[in-house]
C-alpha cells in the first residue's frame, strides 16, 4: 500500500515545484539511505577541435539563445543545432556550439571557421536531447570532470553566465587551475566539486563556455 501511495504523492504533486524535484523526496522502497544518497545522474560527452593552429571558445551550455540552423542537402531541409550568430549579436563571442557530430558553421558576426567534433559518451543519448531536457528541468550540478588529451591545458577558465534579459550578464570564472594538484598522479585530467549546498544551476539560463586548444580532444563528464 505504501508503495502506491508513493506514487500517488508524485503523479499529483504540486507543479509549481522545481521540474528537477528540489522540493520533494523520491522514497526508495527498501534501499539503504547511503545507497539512495549514492545514486548519481551522469552525462558525458567529449568536444574535438580539428583545427590544428589555433583555439576555438564553444558553448557547452548555450542558455536559452536560439542554435538552430537550416540547410538544403539534396533537395531536402537539414536542420543542426551549431548556429552560434544569437550568442555572438548578445556579447557573447564564441566561436562554437555544442552539438551533434560536426559544429562547422561560420559565424557571421566573428566570421571564424570552425571545425569542431561534438559526440556524447552513450550513443543510445544524444546531446541535444540533454540540451533540450535542461531547458524545461533544470539541474544541479554536483561534480564536473574534464579530461584532455593535452596535458597541463588548464591555462583557460570555465565561464558562467546567468542570461536574464532584464538585468546585466555578470560573466563568473571559474579558475581551472585551481582544482589541479601538481602532486597528482596523471596531469590529463581534473575534477570541480561544486560542493553540498552549493551546486551550479544547468538551466536555461545557464551559459557555460570554455575555450578547447587546438588540436585537442576534451571529455566532458557532468554530475547531477
Amino acid at each position: 500500500m505504501k508503495k502506491y501511495q508513493n506514487i500517488m504523492e508524485r503523479a499529483n504533486r504540486n507543479l509549481t515545484n522545481r521540474a528537477d524535484g528540489a522540493n520533494e523526496t523520491i522514497i526508495l522502497e527498501n534501499a539503504d539511505p547511503n545507497v539512495e544518497a549514492g545514486i548519481d545522474k551522469f552525462f558525458g560527452f567529449s568536444v574535438t577541435n580539428n583545427a590544428d593552429n589555433k583555439n576555438i571558445t564553444i558553448a557547452l551550455i548555450p542558455a536559452n539563445f536560439d542554435t538552430d540552423r537550416f540547410t538544403i542537402s539534396d533537395g531536402a531541409v537539414v536542420k543542426t543545432n551549431d548556429n552560434v550568430d544569437a550568442l555572438n549579436l548578445a556579447g557573447f563571442m564564441v566561436d562554437a556550439v555544442l552539438c551533434d557530430g560536426t559544429a562547422n558553421y561560420t559565424s557571421k558576426i566573428a566570421n571564424k571557421p570552425v571545425n569542431v567534433t561534438c559526440a556524447p559518451t552513450d550513443p543510445s543519448k544524444t546531446i541535444k536531447q540533454f540540451l533540450d531536457y535542461i531547458k524545461f528541468n533544470p539541474q544541479r550540478l554536483k561534480h564536473l570532470d574534464i579530461i584532455s588529451s593535452v596535458a597541463n591545458s588548464w591555462t583557460n577558465n570555465i565561464a558562467i553566465t546567468f542570461c536574464n534579459p532584464f538585468y546585466d550578464n555578470k560573466v563568473q570564472r571559474v579558475n581551472m587551475n585551481t582544482f589541479f594538484s601538481r602532486f597528482q598522479y596523471q596531469n590529463d585530467r581534473i575534477g570541480i566539486d561544486f560542493g553540498q549546498g552549493n551546486e551550479l544551476e544547468i538551466s536555461d539560463l545557464t551559459l557555460l563556455t570554455y575555450s578547447i586548444p587546438a588540436s585537442a580532444t576534451m571529455q566532458f563528464v557532468m554530475t547531477f
